[in-house]
């Protein structure tokens, strides 16, 4: 067995070809709205929604203490930590911005190229949403395959090639997902964690690729949980991570600004967690949701870790 710090997983996205199943874990349902699906399928106008938090739903906090009875919970504390990871959308930047500007780009350049294609942002999304009932779970919860698919139909019906525009149309929506801005401290604290030996991943619900985000060269994995067929707050996700990781859950820490995605997804897999909080929102009173550390900003992460030791 190698340490982490020996041997550093490859940057690999979370592939698994349909649903993942691990050793003694049950099979769990998909949740119906995943983080930022509301962005997607919103029938606002292309001012869309001002956050992308997920809808805390009945369904996702059935899902979490579902999981944590079938995963199990490990104390804190009982293992040294060796791997961190983080959530991407609204942790380590502002999800908005680039999602606003890859939704008017990869309209605009349908209208430019594509002339016959009639389409705006509101019957697109409309069109995602009919077409995601049609999908399997896996499918419908993965947001690159579902945008590319609807683009593919009305590229049909206009008379073009569905795959060369959809190509092409994604090309340049995730161009500008990947354009982030990021929040103050992110680079530094992932540059010293590694400095310290930790191996350091994304795990997210959204579609980011980070090798072509500011953070390119950060992580030594990179995990999007809707590609995996199981967005979190399922332990699928962080119990991946570990394995990518060469480690035990209990090893690991997992950083991000939701109580039930991030919090809750880590605690049913049994990996501790952090909640990232800059607006210093008060704990609720669901002891399910209660995070084992808390940070206003991503740089107090690392002495956390170390009071952690």
């Amino acid at each position: 067995h190698q340490s982490p710090k020996q041997h550093r997983p490859q940057l690999r996205h979370g592939v698994r070809g349909g649903r993942v199943l691990f050793g003694g874990l049950m099979r769990l349902p998909t949740p119906a709205l995943i983080r930022i699906l509301p962005i997607l399928l919103s029938p606002r106008h292309h001012s869309l929604p001002v956050s992308c938090q997920p809808l805390t739903s009945p369904s996702h906090r059935h899902l979490s203490s579902m999981a944590a009875a079938s995963a199990g919970r490990a104390a804190v504390g009982t293992s040294s930590v060796l791997a961190v990871t983080f959530d991407l959308d609204d942790t380590l930047w502002d999800c908005m911005p680039p999602l606003k500007r890859a939704q008017a780009a990869h309209i605009e350049h349908m209208r430019e190229m594509y002339p016959k294609v009639e389409t705006d942002a509101d019957s697109l999304r409309a069109e995602m949403l009919a077409l995601r009932e049609t999908l399997s779970p896996e499918e419908g919860a993965n947001l690159t395959i579902l945008r590319r698919k609807t683009i593919e139909r009305v590229a049909e019906r206009a008379g073009y090639p569905p795959e060369q525009v959809a190509s092409s149309t994604m090309e340049v929506f995730m161009r500008e997902r990947n354009n982030v801005d990021l929040f103050e401290g992110a680079v530094e604290t992932l540059q010293e964690l590694r400095q310290k030996g930790f191996v350091v991943g994304a795990v997210t619900n959204g579609n980011a690729d980070v090798a072509r985000t500011p953070l390119s060269g950060l992580f030594d994995f990179s995990i999007l949980a809707g590609v995996l067929g199981f967005p979190k707050p399922h332990p699928a996700s962080f119990l991946e991570a570990a394995k990518r990781a060469n480690v035990r859950p209990d090893q690991v820490v997992h950083v991000g600004d939701d109580l039930t995605t991030d919090v809750g997804g880590a605690k049913a897999a049994g990996v501790r967690s952090v909640w990232y909080n800059p607006k210093g929102v008060p704990r609720p009173e669901e002891k399910a949701s209660h995070p084992d550390g808390e940070i206003a900003t991503l740089t107090e992460i690392v002495g956390l870790l170390d009071e952690w030791k």
